[in-house]
C-alpha cells in the first residue's frame, strides 16, 4: 500500500501539480521576458488592445466588468508631480511611490505588462501586502473591502502571483477524504490566526498548527488534499492558499473576506463558493456538521469553486485584461498611451455602405424591384459614405435571357468579398447594410459590432409579417444598432415580435427622378382617371376590376408587365398602357396613384394585401414623384399619414372611388395636387433619408 501511495503521491506531484509554484521557473520566464525589446511590445500592444475589438460582445463584456472592478475609479486625476515614471522601474532602481522595498517577484510581475507602454508615463506603484487605502489612485496587490467604492484609489493588479495563484488537480475524490479541519499558517503578527488555532487546536477534527512554531514539520500540499475542510484564514491582507483550496475537491472555510486581490474575493457569495463561519470562529464545528449531513450542498460548492477558478486560467485573456487596465489608468491620469480606444476627437470616423450588386433579367430591369435599393445608395453615397460592393453572381443574363444559378460560386465570392470589407472598419465606424437577411451580410454585421462599428439595416421588406410565419429574420435584424423601417405600425409590429433593435421610421421611401412632374393643370383634367403601376400578375384583385369595370365611372390605367392572363378587350374604362423603367415617371400620367394589393376590391386582404397594413409600399413613392395624388386603403398603414398631409384619399373599397372623387371639388383637389408635388419634390431629392442620416 504505501508503494502505492509513494507512486500516486509522485505522479500528483509532477503531472496534477499538487505543489506550490516553482520561484525558480518563474525567474527563468521572467528573465526571458525581459529580453523582448520594448518596441517590438509596444507594436504588439496596438494588436492586443484592437483585438479586443473582434472578441464577441459577451466577452467584451465580461472583460469590461473585470477592468472597471479593479479600476473603479471614472473621473480623471491628475499624479502628483512626484509619481515617478516607468521609465525609473528598474530592477536595480525598484522604487515604488511610497517606499523602496519591493520584492522581486513583484517587479517582474508589474513589469510584465508595464514594459508594453511608453516609459515616459508616470504611475503610482505599491507593492507588498496592502490592507488600507490610498490617498492617490496607485498600482497594488491588494485593497480592503469597503462600501460605496471607497477603496477606488487601490488599483489592483495581478501582483506576486507565483505565490498567490497555484492550481492544482486533485487526486482524491471528497467521498475519499477524511471528515477533519486543517489549517497551516504564520501566525507571526497575525492575532487572528494565533486566536483560531488557541480557540479549536484541542478539537478531535481539527488539525490547526502555526509554521511559526519551531517544532512546525513541513507538511506538502497533497497531505492537505486528504481533508475535506481546509481553512482560509487571512493574514497582513488575503489568504494565500484560497486559489488552490478552491481549485480543488476539498472546500475553504473562512470568516467573509476583510480584503481582495486579483482574485476578486469580494465577489465570492458565501455558502456558494466556500464555507462561512463567523468572524469570532465560534460556530465552526457547527457548521462542518450541517455540510457533513448535507454532502449535496458541499458537492454544489465544490462546483461553483472550480467555475470561479477557471475565469482566471485564460492566460491571453488575463495578459489582456492586464494591459487594458494599465492604459485606463493612464488615460484617466491624463497621459496618452497612443493606444487608446479611437474617438471622434482622435479619429474621424469611417461610413460605408455596403452595396450589393445582382445581375438581373429583363423584366426585373423594367419593374421597380431595385429602385428603391438604387435611390438609398444614391443618398448614402452622395453624403460621403463608401461605396463598398459585393458582386452577387447568382443570376446572370445569359443566352436567350434565362436565368442561370450559381449558389456556390456565388456565396463563396461573397463571403471572401465580406473578409475584405472588414478589414477595413474600426471602432466608431458607421456601416449601412440593406439585404440583412443574405447570411454573408449577417455575417458582416456580427463582426462590425464585435469591433464596437454602428450597424444600421435599412428594411425594405419583412417577410416574416408579410406571410405572417415564424422565421430568423427577427434574430437577424436584432445583429444592428439601428433600423430603418417603413412605418411605425411595422416597427410596432417588429417589437412585437421580439426586435429589440432601436428604429427610426422613414415613412416613405425616396424616389429619384430626372423627368418633370405632370403639372397641376394637366392632372386636374385627368380627375376621373386613376393609374396603377406594378407586376400586374400579382395583383389579383385586377382580374375583379376588369371583370366589374363598366360599373366604375372612373377610368383606370394600368401599368407593367403582365403574362397575358388579364383579359382588357371588353372593358373600356379600364385600359393597359405598357411598361416604363422605374426612373421614367414622365411617361405616366392620370389624375390619382392608386396604391393596393390582394385578391379583393372590396379591401386588401391576402397576404400581400394584409402586408399593406404594416409597409411603405414603393408605388406611394412612385406616384408622388410623378407629382400624382395617391388612394390607400384606409387600414394601411400610410392612411393616416396620407390623411395628414392631404396628399391623397383613403378608401374602404375600390367601389368607393367613385362617390369619393366626385364628392372632391375642384378647389380642393388642387390643394390635394400641390401638396403631393410638395412632398413628391422632396422625394426627388433625397430628403425623406436625408433628414435620418444627418441625425446618425
Amino acid at each position: 500500500m504505501k508503494i502505492k501511495e509513494n507512486i500516486q503521491r509522485y505522479w500528483s506531484f509532477f503531472f496534477n501539480h499538487t505543489r506550490k509554484n516553482s520561484h525558480l521557473i518563474f525567474f527563468f520566464k521572467s528573465f526571458l521576458r525581459e529580453m523582448r525589446p520594448a518596441w517590438w511590445l509596444r507594436h504588439k500592444l496596438h494588436k492586443k488592445i484592437e483585438g479586443f475589438y473582434h472578441l464577441p460582445i459577451e466577452e467584451q463584456n465580461y472583460i469590461k466588468q473585470r477592468v472597471d472592478y479593479y479600476c473603479k475609479f471614472h473621473d480623471s486625476v491628475i499624479l502628483p508631480d512626484d509619481a515617478p515614471r516607468i521609465k525609473d522601474f528598474t530592477y536595480r532602481k525598484r522604487e515604488s511611490y511610497v517606499h523602496d522595498y519591493v520584492n522581486s517577484t513583484y517587479f517582474y510581475d508589474a513589469n510584465e505588462y508595464l514594459r508594453f507602454f511608453p516609459t515616459q508615463l508616470r504611475w503610482a506603484y505599491n507593492p507588498g501586502d496592502v490592507n488600507y487605502i490610498f490617498p492617490v489612485p496607485e498600482i497594488t496587490k491588494s485593497r480592503p473591502l469597503l462600501p460605496n467604492d471607497e477603496n477606488r484609489n487601490n488599483i489592483l493588479i495581478n501582483l506576486d502571483k507565483v505565490r498567490h495563484f497555484t492550481w492544482i488537480k486533485d487526486p482524491f475524490t471528497w467521498d475519499e477524504k477524511e471528515c477533519k479541519i486543517i489549517f497551516r499558517g504564520d501566525t507571526g503578527g497575525k492575532p487572528r490566526r494565533q486566536q483560531f488555532i488557541e480557540q479549536w487546536k484541542q478539537h478531535p477534527w481539527c488539525d490547526l498548527v502555526s509554521t511559526s512554531d519551531t517544532t512546525y514539520e513541513q507538511m506538502s500540499l497533497y497531505e492537505h488534499l486528504k481533508y475535506r475542510y481546509i481553512m482560509a484564514l487571512e493574514g497582513n491582507d488575503v489568504a494565500s492558499n484560497l486559489k488552490w483550496v478552491m481549485s480543488s475537491n476539498s472546500v475553504a472555510v473562512m470568516p467573509r473576506p476583510t480584503c481582495e486581490t486579483w482574485y476578486m474575493e469580494g465577489k465570492l457569495i458565501p455558502n456558494y463558493h466556500y464555507i462561512e463561519i463567523a468572524d469570532d470562529y465560534h460556530d465552526l464545528i457547527e457548521k462542518i456538521e450541517y455540510y457533513e449531513a448535507h454532502p449535496n450542498e458541499v458537492e454544489l460548492i465544490i462546483r461553483h469553486a472550480h467555475e470561479w477558478v477557471a475565469q482566471f486560467q485564460n492566460k491571453k485573456r488575463e495578459d489582456l485584461i492586464s494591459l487594458m487596465l494599465l492604459d485606463k489608468y493612464f488615460r484617466l491620469t491624463g497621459q496618452k498611451t497612443a493606444v487608446e480606444k479611437p474617438s471622434v476627437n482622435d479619429r474621424s470616423k469611417r461610413r460605408f455602405f455596403i452595396n450589393e450588386i445582382v445581375k438581373l433579367g429583363l423584366d426585373a430591369q423594367v419593374n421597380a424591384q431595385s429602385k428603391a435599393r438604387q435611390d438609398v445608395l444614391h443618398t448614402f453615397t452622395d453624403h460621403g459614405y463608401e461605396q463598398y460592393d459585393i458582386n452577387n453572381y447568382k443570376y446572370s443574363l445569359g443566352e436567350g435571357k434565362r436565368y442561370h444559378h450559381y449558389p456556390f460560386f456565388s456565396e463563396y465570392l461573397a463571403e471572401r468579398q465580406v473578409k475584405k470589407i472588414v478589414k477595413q472598419i474600426r471602432f466608431g465606424d458607421i456601416v449601412v447594410i440593406q439585404d440583412f437577411y443574405r447570411h454573408y451580410m449577417q455575417s458582416l454585421a456580427k463582426k462590425c459590432l464585435k469591433m464596437e462599428a454602428k450597424v444600421i439595416f435599412v428594411v425594405h421588406d419583412v417577410q416574416s409579417i408579410r406571410f405572417n410565419k415564424k422565421s430568423k429574420e427577427i434574430r437577424k435584424l436584432n445583429n444592428a444598432t439601428l433600423l430603418l423601417v417603413h412605418t411605425k405600425a411595422m416597427a410596432e409590429r417588429l417589437h412585437a415580435l421580439g426586435c429589440t433593435t432601436p428604429m427610426r421610421i422613414l415613412w416613405l421611401f425616396d424616389y429619384y427622378s430626372a423627368d418633370p412632374m405632370q403639372d397641376a393643370e394637366t392632372t386636374l383634367t385627368l380627375k376621373n382617371y386613376v393609374l396603377f403601376a406594378g407586376n400586374l400578375s400579382k395583383s389579383q384583385f385586377l382580374k375583379e376590376l376588369i371583370d366589374k369595370g363598366k360599373s366604375f365611372t372612373t377610368h383606370f390605367k394600368l401599368y407593367g408587365m403582365h403574362d397575358g392572363s388579364l383579359n382588357l378587350t371588353h372593358t373600356s374604362n379600364i385600359e393597359y398602357a405598357g411598361f416604363f423603367r422605374p426612373e421614367q415617371t414622365g411617361t405616366i400620367s392620370g389624375g390619382w396613384g392608386l396604391v393596393w394589393d390582394g385578391d379583393s376590391i372590396d379591401s386588401c386582404t391576402g397576404d400581400f394585401g394584409e402586408y399593406l397594413r404594416y409597409n411603405s409600399s414603393h408605388k406611394t413613392s412612385l406616384y408622388l414623384a410623378a407629382g400624382l395624388p395617391v388612394i390607400v386603403w384606409s387600414q394601411s398603414s400610410l392612411a393616416e399619414w396620407v390623411s395628414k398631409h392631404q396628399i391623397g384619399i383613403t378608401v374602404d373599397s375600390l367601389k368607393d372611388i367613385d362617390s369619393t372623387i366626385a364628392h372632391i371639388s375642384n378647389q380642393d383637389y388642387i390643394k390635394i395636387i400641390n401638396n403631393a408635388q410638395e412632398i413628391g419634390a422632396k422625394l426627388r431629392l433625397g430628403d425623406f433619408l436625408k433628414t435620418h442620416i444627418t441625425n446618425l
